[in-house]
């Protein structure tokens, strides 16, 4: 467990939208909740998105890391009679996988309908869980648009964030926090623009974490 690497967790997908009473008959297109503003998934093949990673202390100091990720669109593949998009994807320096993404009303989930990240349902706690002996842990999408500078530009995005805490209000680091926010930023057409993570004890001990943020992209 301590040596895992801190990732959103996924759960089972539930179709609902910004106004959980209303009927949605037409998934595309599709805005940000209370906006006009449509969000369009990655999907031109030969696609490329480049990313560096940063270790930031508890000061907020950053420092480089050797870490590239790169992910790849290769195409589209159809799954249970749905079309999925195919991502050719390493996380934090580390090998090549292949992943299936696809919008599902404002949701992008996966194969087996878990849940990526919403742009549709704002303010609704999510993927629910607990690391036992660590936090318990959601996520939830915040709605207003936020203009985010990394190396490969300025985008619009909307935040997707990961929420640590401890039911009874304990601290969970050795900083003395009681909750932890990891943030990662989306944009339209481009997709994760940067994101937030770190492995579990060092969260605890060093009250640190890493950072990713796209550095160079490619979209035919």
């Amino acid at each position: 467990m301590k040596n895992s690497i801190l990732l959103l967790s996924l759960l089972t997908l539930v179709l609902i939208g910004c106004n959980k009473e209303e009927i949605i008959t037409e998934p595309e297109p599709f805005g940000f909740c209370g906006t006009a503003d449509p969000y369009s998934l990655p999907n031109q093949p030969d696609s490329y998105f480049v990313y560096h990673w940063t270790s930031i202390d508890s000061t907020g100091t950053e420092s480089p890391m050797s870490l590239i990720d790169t992910t790849y669109i290769i195409g589209d593949t159809t799954i249970n009679g749905n079309q999925f998009t195919v991502y050719w994807e390493n996380f934090m320096g580390g090998q090549y996988n292949y992943s299936y993404k696809r919008d599902s009303l404002g949701y992008i989930v996966s194969p087996n309908g878990y849940i990526y990240y919403t742009y549709s349902d704002f303010g609704t706690p999510f993927n629910h869980s607990s690391q036992p002996g660590f936090w318990d842990q959601y996520s939830i999408a915040l709605e207003n648009p936020t203009p985010v500078t990394v190396p490969a530009g300025t985008f619009s995005t909307f935040i997707q964030q990961l929420h640590l805490y401890s039911p009874t209000g304990a601290a969970i680091t050795d900083c003395g926090d009681s909750v932890v926010n990891f943030n990662y930023h989306y944009a339209s057409g481009i997709g994760q623009i940067s994101a937030q993570t770190e492995f579990f004890n060092l969260i605890q001990t060093a009250c640190s974490y890493r950072e990713r943020k796209l550095v160079d992209y490619y979209i035919p």
